[in-house]
């Protein structure tokens, strides 16, 4: 059997495969309009983006070929397991919460079991928002076809945690470490 480093490595040429195949499948034409459109995006967009398209070319890929899949889980525990946190405790959030939103996806997409929920802060202490997220994960998600069907998903996710800034310590211009952070106070019971 390889190393677990040689099955990392496995899989992550496993998934920038899955990108070439199924993110850019017109080649070069199709990479220039998706870094075109990703330069538009918000912070927040492009991590939400960066997620859910992750999920959606490595679940073709592993519908095109089967052997992939043992590679792609042992990545992606790998990266569960290692994520590199910020000491920033803002950073720090929002790496929390893309990493375990990545977790949950990857596992429940590929059907393998997990106990922990969406988010290491409790998205159903923000019962309407966190509930409209599942929805529009759980009705759009598999009609994703391509790149910009997933952009166009990201930015109706954006949208509803942007409506959470009815907070008075979010700004208007606030970026995913202080969204994360009104959050985490909601959860906590810091904010009604």
């Amino acid at each position: 059997f390889p190393s677990h480093e040689a099955m990392v490595f496995n899989g992550y040429l496993d998934h920038e495969i899955g990108h070439v195949r199924h993110t850019y499948p017109h080649g070069m034409s199709d990479y220039n309009r998706c870094v075109n459109l990703l330069k538009s995006l918000t912070g927040l967009e492009h991590h939400i983006f960066n997620v859910l398209e992750d999920i959606r070319e490595e679940k073709l890929l592993i519908s095109e070929y089967p052997g992939t899949e043992t590679y792609l889980n042992i990545l992606a525990e790998d990266v569960d397991s290692k994520h590199n946190r910020s000491k920033d405790e803002k950073k720090y959030m929002t790496d929390e919460v893309m990493s375990s939103f990545y977790s949950h996806m990857w596992k429940v997409e590929r059907g393998v079991p997990h106990t922990e929920g969406l988010s290491k802060i409790p998205l159903d202490k923000v019962n309407e928002v966190g509930a409209k997220i599942k929805k529009l994960i759980d009705s759009k998600f598999a009609k994703c076809i391509n790149y910009a069907q997933v952009i166009d998903l990201a930015k109706e996710i954006a949208k509803l945690i942007k409506d959470l800034a009815i907070f008075e310590n979010i700004t208007p211009s606030f970026g995913p470490g202080d969204l994360l952070q009104a959050l985490k106070d909601v959860a906590a019971g810091k904010v009604s």
